[in-house]
């Protein structure tokens, strides 16, 4: 039998935060649905966790504070 483990992620910028944590599947699944609540919720702007576990293993930003244009998500991971 393989392992179970949770994935989940959450994402905000600075005039909106998502309600709690959507769960996913895989990571990459997580990655997906992060980056496209964050196109069309986040207007291309903020931040976005994924968890495995409740440990941040990932960090997405786009915008002017992570110094890129608008729907550029980068992976960040500063800080983990």
């Amino acid at each position: 039998m393989g392992e179970s483990y949770t994935v989940t992620w959450t994402a905000a910028n600075n005039s909106t935060e998502m309600t709690g944590e959507r769960t996913a599947k895989t990571v990459l699944g997580a990655v997906r649905a992060a980056i496209r609540y964050g196109q069309y919720e986040l207007y291309g702007e903020g931040d976005i966790w994924i968890s495995v576990d409740g440990r941040v293993v990932r960090r997405y930003e786009a915008g002017l504070l992570a110094g890129t244009r608008r729907g550029r998500w980068i992976r960040t991971d500063r800080g983990l």
